[in-house]
């Protein structure tokens, strides 16, 4: 599931309204300092964007300068290098916990130094504060080492919202974060997007959006099958303000609109018939 949220600002008090102080799961993300209010939280710092930051790094360093970088790059790159080969068999769950062990002392002695170069020492301080969340993708194997995945699925949202996206209020802000959540939603899940909003857009009130029932004729013509798809109620109004959203594009779910679908659109949130 994918939850947007469209926020003046970006800090612990927004996180933890959606997540909740006590949040005890996983986080991955890029080691923004908000993100470590979740104490009982198991994070794991983004390797791409350390591993990023050290490449670029290196190409503007002196030779003596860039050996820190380099060394920050080799050492990241061999951990993600040993989850694939205890994720092909290779490696047994004992040899895991034993190299990363080395790997972990090994950051040690990279960090137990001085530095003269000011990039190399706000690198350092940087991995002295992230040094605890660098390998908890290889003490909980199947976490992912990056937070790839949310920043492709952000990407797209941060371009829409500082361009067309309805933002220069507090409702169009409101209106584009549920629907954006809901067709990402939709698309991840393998859920037919406009038949779930079609369902939404004709029911009375707010719905427990996937559990509702549908009508025959709707599903008929867009040919899906409803599971649940999402643990939270959607304001009816909300959803269809957001017209023009789905009326210029569906790239939400990896594919363009026709102009006729588009009419469909408009024709449903306008009226609410299909």
């Amino acid at each position: 599931m994918s939850f947007y949220v469209i926020e003046a600002h970006r800090g612990y008090a927004e996180a933890a309204a959606i997540l909740g102080e006590d949040y005890a799961g996983f986080l991955l993300h890029d080691g923004a300092r908000c993100f470590y209010g979740f104490a009982q939280a198991f994070h794991q710092s983004c390797l791409e964007h350390l591993i990023r930051r050290c490449r670029e790094m290196i190409q503007i360093a002196s030779p003596a300068a860039a050996q820190f970088p380099l060394a920050v790059k080799t050492l990241l790159q061999q951990g993600l290098r040993l989850r694939d080969r205890h994720e092909a068999g290779s490696v047994s769950a004992h040899g895991l916990a034993v190299a990363t062990g080395r790997l972990e002392s090994q950051l040690d002695g990279l960090l137990d130094r001085h530095f003269r170069c000011p990039a190399n020492q706000r690198l350092a301080k940087h991995l002295r504060h992230e040094q605890p969340h660098l390998f908890t993708f290889l003490r909980c194997p199947g976490l992912d080492a990056t937070n790839n995945f949310a920043e492709r699925a952000i990407r797209l949202m941060a371009l829409v919202r500082k361009t067309w996206g309805g933002n220069r209020t507090a409702n169009g802000a409101r209106t584009h974060q549920i629907l954006a959540s809901v067709l990402r939603t939709c698309w991840q899940q393998g859920k037919h997007a406009f038949a779930e909003l079609v369902n939404l857009l004709r029911s009375p009130g707010p719905i427990l959006l996937g559990n509702a029932f549908v009508d025959e004729r709707v599903a008929a013509q867009v040919g899906t099958s409803f599971a649940p798809l999402l643990s939270c109620e959607i304001n009816v109004a909300a959803a269809a303000a957001l017209t023009t959203i789905m009326e210029c594009t569906a790239i939400y779910e990896r594919r363009m609109v026709t102009w006729k679908e588009a009419g469909c659109f408009r024709m449903i949130f306008v009226t609410g018939e299909y």
